[in-house]
C-alpha cells in the first residue's frame, strides 16, 4: 500500500497555486500595465505633436519628485554645502512638448546665513527615448518657506525629436508632499517658452 503525505500535498500545492498567481499577475501587469498603455500613448502623442507645434511654443507643467541628500558638509553657523538628486515626472495638459517625462537631476547646494542657492542640471526622457537636458539655479532664504522661492531655468539640449531644442523658464514649489533634512516629496510648477531650431 501506498503511503501519501497529504499534509505535504497540501503544502505544496498551496505554494503552487500562489506561485502561479504571483506569475499571472506579474505577465497580466507587465502585458497590460498603465505604464505598457501610457508609454504607447505617450510614443504616438509625442511622435504626432512634435510636428504639430511648430518651431517655437509655450509650455506649462508639474515636475512631481522626490528629492534625496546625497552629501553634506555642515561647517556650523549657517555655513552649509551638500548634493542632492531628484526624480520624477513631468505632468500637464495635452499638447504640453514636456509633458509624460520621466525626469533625473543631479543638483548643489550653497548655504550662508541669510541664502542658499541650489544649482541644478536635469535629464528629461520620453517613452521614445528622447531626451531635454536644462540648468536651474534657485536663490532663496531658508529661514522661509521653500514655497516662496522661484527658479528660473534653461533648456539648452535635446536629442531624437527634441534635438535642437532650446528654452528658458521659471519654477516654483507648489506642493511639499513631506519634508526632512535629507528627503523631499512635492511637485514644483513650471512654465516658460521653447524653440525648435
Amino acid at each position: 500500500m501506498l503511503a501519501l503525505d497529504l499534509d505535504g500535498l497540501v503544502r505544496e500545492d498551496v505554494m503552487l497555486e500562489a506561485t502561479r498567481r504571483t506569475a499571472m499577475s506579474r505577465m497580466t501587469a507587465k502585458a497590460i500595465s498603465p505604464i505598457t498603455v501610457f508609454s504607447f500613448g505617450t510614443i504616438v502623442g509625442l511622435g504626432l505633436s512634435m510636428q504639430a507645434f511648430g518651431a517655437e511654443g509655450k509650455f506649462d507643467n508639474k515636475f512631481c519628485f522626490v528629492s534625496k541628500t546625497t552629501a553634506v558638509i555642515d561647517a556650523g553657523d549657517g555655513y552649509k554645502v551638500g548634493n542632492f538628486e531628484a526624480t520624477g515626472i513631468r505632468v500637464g495638459s495635452e499638447g504640453d512638448p514636456f509633458t509624460k517625462m520621466e525626469e533625473h537631476c543631479i543638483g548643489h547646494i550653497t548655504a550662508i546665513p541669510g541664502e542658499q542657492v541650489d544649482d541644478t542640471s536635469c535629464e528629461a526622457v520620453d517613452a521614445a527615448g528622447d531626451k531635454v537636458f536644462g540648468i536651474a539655479l534657485r536663490k532663496f532664504d531658508p529661514a522661509k518657506p521653500i514655497e516662496d522661492s522661484e527658479a528660473t531655468f534653461r533648456i539648452l539640449h535635446g536629442t531624437g525629436k527634441f534635438a535642437g531644442v532650446t528654452g528658458e523658464g521659471k519654477s516654483k514649489i507648489v506642493d511639499v508632499i513631506s519634508r526632512t533634512p535629507e528627503r523631499m516629496a512635492a511637485c514644483s510648477h513650471s512654465s516658460g517658452t521653447y524653440h525648435m531650431k
